[in-house]
C-alpha cells in the first residue's frame, strides 16, 4: 500500500472558524448567488427560526457537518465576480479555505486575466471577507496538506 500526500496551494483566506451566524447572514444577503441545495435549505431554515423551532447556530452547524463554509463561499463568489476560486475543506488538521489557485495563463478567464499580483486577488475577496468577519489581514498564501 502507499501513500501520498499533496498540497494545494494559493492566494485566500481561511473559513475554518467561521462564526454561524456570520455563515448565515451572508447566504441570506447572497440568496440569489447561492447553489440549489443550499437555497432550499436556506428557506427551510429560514421558516424553522421564524417559527421558534430551530436557532440559527445549530441549524448552520448541522447543515455543514459534511460540507464545508469554504465550498459555498467560493461558490457564491464564483457566480458573482465570474472568477474561479476554490473551496478547499478538511485538509489533515481540518483546515478549511477560499481561494484562488494560480494556473497557466491560457487557463485564464475574463477578470482573472487582470490579476498581475496578490493585492488584486485581495481587492476581489476583501468585501467577502469584511462580511463574514474575518479582517482583509488574514489574506495571504494558503497552504493546505492531504494524506492519503
Amino acid at each position: 500500500m502507499s501513500w501520498t500526500m499533496y498540497h494545494i496551494e494559493g492566494y485566500g483566506f481561511r473559513t475554518t472558524n467561521l462564526d454561524a451566524q456570520k455563515m448565515y447572514e451572508f447566504m441570506v444577503k447572497h440568496e440569489l448567488s447561492i447553489c440549489k441545495s443550499d437555497l432550499e435549505w436556506l428557506q427551510i431554515t429560514r421558516e424553522k427560526v421564524k417559527g421558534g423551532s430551530a436557532n440559527t447556530d445549530t441549524e448552520v452547524r448541522e447543515r455543514f457537518t459534511y460540507d464545508t463554509f469554504a465550498e459555498t463561499i467560493s461558490g457564491v463568489i464564483n457566480r458573482e465576480t465570474k472568477i474561479q476560486f476554490d473551496g478547499v475543506g478538511r485538509d489533515e488538521d481540518g483546515e478549511e479555505c477560499v481561494m484562488y489557485v494560480p494556473g497557466f495563463p491560457w487557463n485564464f478567464k475574463g477578470d482573472e486575466r487582470k490579476f498581475k499580483s496578490e493585492d488584486d486577488v485581495k481587492r476581489v475577496l476583501a468585501p467577502y471577507m469584511i462580511e463574514l468577519g474575518i479582517s482583509p489581514t488574514e489574506f495571504g498564501w494558503q497552504d493546505l496538506v492531504f494524506q492519503g
